[in-house]
C-alpha cells in the first residue's frame, strides 16, 4: 500500500489533503466511496478530507501542462533514437512511470488550485 510507504506525520497530512479529479471523478458515488475506502486503512482518529475539482475534465490537463515546464523535462522525454531502437511499445522508465520506485518521506508541496470540500 502507497500510505504504508510514508511515516504517521506524513500519512495523517496526506489523508487530511486527497484530491480527486479527472473524468474518473464524475462516477456517480466515487468520492464517498474513497472516503470510506481510506476510512477503513487510516488510523481511527486520523481525520480524512476529500477535496474534488470544480473543472476535473481539465485539472489532468493543467497539470500535465505545469509538469512540462520544467527545467528538467528532457529526462521524461523519449528520443526518436529510442523509439527507433526500442519500439512503439517502450516505456521509459523515470520517476513518474509505472515501476516500481521507492518512496521517499519529503515535504508535501501543495499548488494552487480552485477546490471543493466534500463533505
Amino acid at each position: 500500500m502507497l500510505l504504508a510507504q510514508y511515516s504517521e506525520p506524513i500519512r495523517y497530512t496526506l489523508l487530511q489533503n486527497v484530491y480527486v479529479t479527472g473524468g474518473f471523478s464524475q462516477v456517480k458515488g466515487v468520492i464517498p466511496r474513497i472516503r470510506r475506502e481510506l476510512r477503513m486503512i487510516a488510523n481511527v482518529d486520523t481525520p480524512i478530507v476529500v477535496h474534488y475539482s470544480d473543472d476535473p475534465m481539465l485539472d489532468p490537463w493543467r497539470g500535465a501542462a505545469l509538469f512540462c515546464k520544467q527545467e528538467d523535462m528532457q529526462n521524461y522525454w523519449l528520443t526518436l533514437k529510442d523509439y527507433r531502437e526500442k519500439g512503439p511499445d517502450y516505456l521509459k522508465e523515470h520517476s513518474c512511470s509505472n515501476i516500481n520506485v521507492k518512496f521517499v518521506n519529503r515535504d508535501i508541496a501543495t499548488a494552487p488550485t480552485r477546490r471543493k470540500k466534500y463533505i
